[in-house]
C-alpha cells in the first residue's frame, strides 16, 4: 500500500487506541496495521509499512518492558546539506506542508489540539521538540504532531509521537 494511503490509516488507529503502555500491547497494535517488514533490536523494535514511513516503539534503556515512546515516521529526507539553497528551501516549505497536512488529518480525528504553533512560541511539549509541533491530550497518553529539524547536516523529519501523560 502506498504511503499516502496507509498513514490515515495509521493515525486513525494512534488516535483510537486505548493506550497501553506494555510491550505486547505495542506490538499487537503494530502488527494489526500488517507492516511490510519488522526489526526488533534490544530498546527498539521497528515496523516498516511504505517508503518512509515506519512506526517505532522506543524502551527504557534501564528496563526493556517500559514503554517510553512510540514514533510514526511519516516523511524523511536524509541528506539535505546535498541541495542547492534553492532545493532545500522547496525541501522545508513541502515538509511543513506535510506537517500541516498531518496536524490537520490528527485534528480530525481528535479535535482541536492543545497546543499548535513553532519553537519559540509558549505551551509548546519540550519533551519531544521540533520546529513546529501540536499535540493533543488522549486517554493514558499524549499525541504530538512533529517536524524535527535540526540542522542541515541532520535529516529532516515529520512524525507523530505517541507518549505517556
Amino acid at each position: 500500500m502506498k504511503r499516502e494511503a496507509k498513514i490515515p490509516i495509521i493515525i486513525k488507529a494512534l488516535c483510537e487506541a486505548k493506550w497501553e503502555w506494555q510491550p505486547a500491547y505495542c506490538k499487537h497494535l503494530a502488527l494489526k496495521l500488517k507492516p511490510e517488514d519488522t526489526d526488533e533490536v534490544p530498546f527498539r523494535w521497528t515496523y516498516e509499512f511504505a517508503d518512509d514511513v515506519d512506526l517505532t516503539v522506543y524502551f527504557d534503556d534501564e528496563d526493556d518492558n517500559k514503554v517510553d515512546w512510540i514514533e510514526l515516521t511519516t516523511k524523511v529526507h536524509f541528506d539535505p546539506e546535498n541541495l542547492s539553497a534553492k532545493k532545500y528551501e522547496q525541501l522545508i516549505k513541502n515538509f511543513t506542508s506535510e506537517f500541516e497536512a498531518t496536524a490537520n488529518l490528527i485534528e480530525g480525528n481528535l479535535g482541536k489540539p492543545v497546543f499548535r504553533g513553532g519553537f519559540k512560541d509558549s505551551g509548546r511539549r519540550k519533551d519531544h521538540e521540533g520546529v513546529v509541533q501540536a499535540y493533543w491530550k488522549i486517554k493514558n497518553a499524549v499525541l504530538i504532531a512533529v517536524l524535527k529539524h535540526e540542522d542541515r547536516e541532520v535529516p529532516i523529519r515529520n512524525v507523530v509521537v505517541v507518549a505517556p501523560k
